[in-house]
């Protein structure tokens, strides 16, 4: 199979993709990888996401799957984000509709802007259209568009980027097309596409849609491990995946019953922690021994491979079976059911998917406008605060359907959105 990378904007204009089919017949012994060796590009400060006051460890944890290095490892201590745009010749944001600086669509802008990878650094001075060098982490075939760091400044040319930017209506950047609803996705338009499954969809989904580390030890939902970031009544599974020889290994000659108990007795390694949120203080990743261990099970040589059974037995394979059930045939329609298990869990997945009438792409829809939450409570302070959290949870929600729609597209859209 050939591993060339082409631009986007190669497919997107006139007669694009024409020329690109008569390149590749004469490419054949010729470089096939436009991104070669190439792991650092020009970007551009689309917006400060830390005004002054820097992320914490547990939310740089959140951006880039692990803790930050200690601030006496920089001159200036605090990690300070930015959203970035790539403005290097074949640019990997080249898909992404281009922001501007006005304020007479905010809304929309920033909802363009938050499409755009974060980047950190040490230095928070960076002001809105400063161009600056960023390194990016390389993948099979594309980069972690996620999170990235910034090395540094080439120069600033605020006045000239934002000048030359006019702001786009909602019609203008989804191609002339009324899309409905406060948040704006290119999900939800009818997907006439019949093609069966292909047998690597559940790889696909779990490495590039969900992109979790196996070696991920986090204090979300009082502790979160490994490639699905399983919590919960979730790490039952994994307990179990484990079995006795490796857990009385790693945990101090507990078994996997022992493990299953002492969970159970911290309501399911939550405690008192809200769901979304990191550990309180009260569940499985503050108590030493549990998290030492995790720590060493997942360097484990046999973990990577532990992982993955258990999330294609206990979740690919177990959403796949409920969408089937319902006429989902597309390995599309299989990744947005797992990927909405793994958030969701089996029953989360079938409330939404029921509610939406069991069509997959409002089904998608729903999840990243956030259908599943549940209203606030005017006594209940905590759940509140939840709330507050929301914005961020949707933007978890937008990446990943982001990533659904790049690895399985739809082959045959149909026609305008339609609503959940």
């Amino acid at each position: 199979m050939s591993n060339e990378l082409y631009p986007f904007e190669a497919l997107t204009i006139q007669g694009g993709a024409t020329d690109s089919i008569a390149a590749m017949t004469r490419k054949k012994d010729a470089k096939t990888d436009i991104y070669e060796g190439k792991n650092q590009f020009i970007a551009v400060i689309l917006k400060p996401l830390t005004e002054g006051t820097g992320f914490t460890q547990e939310e740089v944890a959140g951006q880039v799957g692990t803790e930050a290095p200690d601030n006496s490892a920089g001159t200036h201590g605090k990690i300070y984000g930015f959203k970035i745009r790539i403005i290097s010749a074949n640019s990997p944001h080249a898909f992404l509709p281009e922001p501007c600086y006005d304020t007479t669509n905010t809304a929309i802008n920033g909802m363009i802007q938050d499409m755009h990878t974060t980047a950190l650094s040490r230095e928070g001075t960076y002001a809105n259209g400063d161009e600056v060098y960023v390194q990016l982490e390389k993948t099979d075939f594309s980069y972690n568009l996620d999170s990235c760091w910034i090395i540094g400044p080439t120069n600033s040319n605020q006045g000239t980027y934002s000048s030359n930017l006019d702001c786009l209506t909602v019609k203008d950047a989804f191609g002339g097309k009324t899309i409905d609803g406060a948040v704006v996705v290119p999900s939800g338009a009818p997907c006439a596409d019949t093609t069966p499954a292909t047998s690597d969809w559940a790889r696909i989904t779990l490495i590039d849609v969900l992109r979790k580390k196996s070696t991920d030890v986090l204090p979300l939902d009082g502790g979160s491990i490994g490639v699905a970031h399983y919590a919960s009544s979730g790490l039952e599974k994994l307990y179990k995946g484990m079995g006795d020889t490796i857990t009385k290994k790693y945990f101090g000659d507990r078994t996997v019953n022992d493990l299953i108990t002492f969970s159970k007795g911290k309501n399911w390694c939550k405690g008192t922690t809200l769901t979304g949120q990191n550990d309180d203080g009260t569940g499985c990743y503050s108590t030493e021994w549990w998290r030492i261990g995790m720590e060493r099970f997942v360097q484990d040589p046999k973990s990577k491979e532990i992982q993955s059974k258990i999330w294609l037995a206990k979740t690919g394979n177990a959403a796949k079976k409920v969408a089937e059930g319902h006429g989902w045939v597309t390995s599309r329609q299989f990744a947005i059911a797992a990927g909405i298990t793994n958030s969701l869990g089996p029953t989360g997945f079938r409330v939404l998917a029921t509610k939406a009438g069991w069509d997959s792409e409002k089904t998608l829809r729903a999840y990243v406008v956030g259908a599943n939450q549940v209203p606030p409570a005017a006594s209940d302070p905590k759940r509140n605060k939840k709330l507050s959290d929301q914005a961020s949870q949707r933007r978890h929600w937008q990446r990943r359907m982001d990533r659904i729609n790049n690895y399985f597209p739809c082959k045959s859209l149909t026609g305008a959105s339609s609503n959940v």
